[in-house]
């Protein structure tokens, strides 16, 4: 009697709310979940990075300690064309072999197909590339006015190379979320080897001590190269030439992007030196881009894990969870990135000599100067994995480009007016990365429906310029001598006020801090 006396549309109705509303509560337990799943592996991947970048200072301290001022220029501007070189000649297969085998992981034959190919492709042609490098590496080092730099080269072209697979393999078993064995193999390669030639080898000279790193990297690489392998001859049907055209695709137009990053720092040295400043001048610019890379381990960790997570969720559909992941990646970059160029600048002094030794005080201006760019740096490095993972136009080379442009035309118009020097050339380097930061800020809100307020950058602007002033207020108070305890005091507690005071403005990306924090027992 009941059943006939309801209403049958009235519980129709229902019925389906109820199932939308279960649907809903599903969709969004799945996105927090898969949120939480994306920052424990991001903070995986960024723990190892920073032991890499904590590796290389050691390395880099100790460089400057056993070989001198001039022997550690050599290293930081070989290191840019290093990036260079790897970006024009891997052809784009590190991240098209990233983002394809994450892409097709529903489809193993086609993933592993799209890495034989990418790791074959790569592998010849950076090969050749370092070859041709080594042949003409007399010739480089009458560019840099001194033959010391000769077999200084050579060797940096076999270390280029090591780690270049090295990378490679990495990003591949990232691509198949072999999470801890990507940030194990990274640490021993790109971190640890180093680390422990310098400590092994301490009578070597430089050029041979570059050798034996690279022999040491290229073994401890091999163990990850050796489970791809098998991953790859475990399927059944792998047709590496079919993918090649796909990762050409995708990885060509890349190219001219990926070499136009480590252009836009390559410039800065090079330049230095055609104005006549020098090798030393050179090393101080370098020494500026230098210092901003402790932050690439943050920025490194989320271009890696949003490449696969991006084209991933792009694969299956998940537009909205990739949505509000880029809303929160861009909120947090222009926050963090703002407070860390403020205590940057500051601080540089303290840095250099604590990093360096005394012999480099000289570079505590320009390095301030380069270390303006940190936060438009920092935006970009996090939102162009984003980018990348969720289209394959090609968005990030074409901003590049206009960088480019935009630097040599600053460049041009502040030699015109006789401010030349290598404080103009750093200006000018803080502009063209304004402009990309501004460029991929664009492209994000656009396709995202995201509105730049939102994001709160004059905020933010304030509080980091408040706590600023408090760094130069406590610098002026305390003497010289306490430089170092001053900074180990002060930017922790900053870092605390800074991120309470952006967390109760109500951001978005910071709730789920901010319920921990005010969480009542």
């Amino acid at each position: 009697m009941l059943l006939i006396w309801t209403d049958p549309p009235s519980l129709v109705s229902r019925g389906r709310s109820y199932a939308r509303y279960a649907a809903l509560c599903s969709k969004a337990g799945e996105v927090i979940l898969s949120s939480k799943r994306f920052f424990g592996q991001t903070a995986l991947v960024a723990a190892g990075t920073l032991a890499v970048s904590a590796c290389t200072v050691l390395v880099m301290r100790t460089y400057t300690q056993r070989y001198g001022a001039f022997d550690l220029s050599a290293v930081l501007v070989f290191r840019l064309y290093g990036s260079l070189l790897l970006a024009c000649a891997a052809l784009g297969m590190p991240i098209a072999l990233q983002r394809t085998v994450a892409y097709l992981s529903s489809r193993p034959e086609r993933a592993a197909s799209a890495a034989v190919a990418g790791l074959v492709i790569a592998g010849v042609s950076l090969a050749a590339t370092c070859s041709v490098s080594a042949i003409f590496a007399e010739w480089i080092a009458r560019l840099l006015d001194t033959e010391r730099a000769t077999p200084l080269w050579r060797a940096f072209m076999l270390l280029t190379y090591v780690q270049a697979l090295a990378s490679m393999v990495i990003l591949v078993q990232l691509a198949r979320e072999h999470v801890f064995e990507s940030v194990a193999t990274s640490v021993g390669a790109l971190g640890l080897s180093p680390l422990a030639c310098v400590l092994l080898f301490r009578n070597s000279d430089l050029p041979r001590l570059i050798v034996w790193t690279a022999l040491l990297t290229a073994i401890v690489a091999l163990p990850s190269l050796v489970r791809i392998v098998r991953w790859m001859l475990d399927q059944s049907r792998v047709k590496p030439w079919s993918e090649a055209a796909n990762l050409f695709r995708y990885g060509l137009p890349r190219v001219p992007g990926n070499a136009l990053e480590p252009a836009l720092d390559l410039v800065l040295p090079w330049m230095a030196m055609l104005s006549g400043a020098g090798l030393i001048g050179a090393g101080y610019l370098a020494i500026g881009l230098a210092l901003m890379r402790p932050f690439n381990p943050i920025s490194g960790a989320l271009s890696q894990m949003l490449i696969p997570t991006s084209a991933a969720a792009v694969a299956r559909g998940d537009i909205d969870a990739h949505t509000l992941r880029a809303r929160h990646v861009a909120q947090w970059a222009l926050h963090l990135g703002i407070f860390a160029t403020f205590q940057m600048i500051i601080w540089a002094d303290v840095l250099i000599r604590l990093w360096l030794g005394p012999d480099f005080d000289a570079a505590a201006g320009v390095v301030a100067i380069v270390c303006l760019s940190l936060a438009p740096s920092f935006l970009f490095a996090c939102l162009r994995g984003l980018i990348d993972g969720e289209t394959e136009k090609a968005v990030n080379t074409r901003n590049l480009g206009t960088a480019i442009v935009v630097f040599a035309a600053v460049s041009g118009l502040l030699s015109w007016l006789h401010l030349g020097g290598v404080a103009a050339l750093g200006l000018a380097y803080l502009v063209s990365r304004v402009t990309l930061a501004a460029l991929t800020l664009r492209y994000v809100t656009r396709t995202h429906r995201l509105r730049f307020l939102a994001l709160r950058p004059w905020t933010s602007l304030a509080w980091g310029a408040l706590l600023g002033v408090g760094a130069i207020a406590l610098r002026r108070l305390l003497p010289s001598d306490y430089g170092v305890l001053e900074m180990a005091t002060y930017v922790p507690f900053a870092a605390v006020v800074y991120l309470v005071a952006m967390t109760a403005s109500g951001m978005e990306s910071m709730r789920p801090l901010r319920r921990r924090l005010w969480a009542t027992p």
